[in-house]
């Protein structure tokens, strides 16, 4: 079995859809130094108070969301062609999005 990585994934369906997807590859945050401890750590995200937060990827103007949030949960909301759900894999979005192209192509 292949394992298919998320740009990959969000590369190939755009190309499905017809689209440019807006896939940013988020850099890790600098480590900080904990005051306390006098230890460098690594945080979670970027987001401060006063930092705003990314928007994240899978998006695609004009058709909607596709997001990852692991191997085995991806969220889709596309309005064109209309597909929703929630899928267990990369290889069962990229066929529902295959017959979601179908049936709007077909009469």
């Amino acid at each position: 079995m292949v394992v298919m990585e998320k740009k990959e994934f969000y590369e190939k369906c755009a190309k499905l859809i017809g689209t440019d997807d807006l896939y940013v590859e988020v850099p890790k945050p600098a480590k900080r130094f904990n005051r306390e401890t006098g230890e460098m750590y690594q945080p979670m995200t970027q987001a401060t108070r006063w930092g705003g937060r990314e928007p994240g990827n899978g998006r695609f103007p004009n058709h909607g969301l596709i997001r990852v949030f692991s191997d085995t949960m991806i969220h889709v909301s596309l309005k064109n062609p209309k597909l929703y759900g929630i899928f267990n894999s990369f290889e069962d979005v990229l066929k529902a999005l295959e017959q979601a192209i179908e049936q709007k192509e077909s009469p």
